[in-house]
């Protein structure tokens, strides 16, 4: 909550200086994500995700078809966390964990209709709050792609599919065997791949742009 609160204060920030910006609340669906370690496979499974994007929407320049848009996201999944072990083949219930995304980077619109597809790449850092262990805090890169649908000059539903890649580097606590001393389990240098898909509704806020067209 604190998070989305600073992102709405720095839109109203903008807004107020006479930048263009838009927020987003949205919700959607998160696939199951695997991590491979040596004592198993550890799985977050299938959930909701919520979050919102804070973005600023850079003036036009000739010769680009749209416009590029400076984004912030935070985004917020909570799963169940299970281990599919190797020996015994057995499944292991974690209990749940709550992974949190803070992201910045960068999109562009590839058209200044009322559809407008983007796509873009965000990094940040990602925290995963589980159960059974302390949080672990990762880099991450993010791409996504999708399109922002206007019904009036201010108001419009966003829609898009998007891929986290949070990494893990030689981590002792990332892959331990429960009730085992923290020995590794995950190989150095793994990455996990979240995907999900979502939609929401903006809100544009001192628009300088608009006018749509047709």
């Amino acid at each position: 909550m604190k998070t989305i609160l600073v992102l709405l204060f720095i839109g109203w920030v903008a807004s107020s200086s006479g930048q263009t910006f838009q927020v987003t609340g949205y919700a959607g669906y998160s696939v199951p994500a695997t991590l491979k370690g040596n004592f198993g496979k550890y799985k977050l499974e299938q959930s909701p995700n919520y979050g919102v994007f804070a973005s600023f929407i850079l003036p036009g320049v000739k010769g680009f078809p749209g416009n590029v848009n400076i984004e912030m996201q935070y985004n917020l999944q909570s799963s169940e966390l299970d281990q599919q072990k190797n020996n015994p083949d057995r499944l292991v219930e974690l209990g749940t964990a709550s992974l949190h995304s803070l992201l910045a980077g960068a999109t562009m619109d590839f058209s200044r209709k009322k559809v407008k597809p983007f796509a873009g790449m965000l990094v940040g850092m990602s925290v995963l709050y589980p159960d059974a262990y302390p949080c672990v805090t990762r880099f991450t890169i993010s791409v996504l792609g999708g399109a922002r649908i206007a019904i009036s000059p201010s108001v419009g539903f966003r829609f898009q599919g998007q891929v986290f890649f949070p990494s893990v580097y030689n981590d002792p606590d990332a892959g331990f065997e429960p009730m085992v001393a923290a020995s590794t389990g995950v190989p150095p240098n793994a990455v996990v791949v979240c995907a999900n898909f979502s939609g929401g509704i903006y809100y544009q806020f001192n628009s300088k742009t608009k006018q749509l067209t047709k």
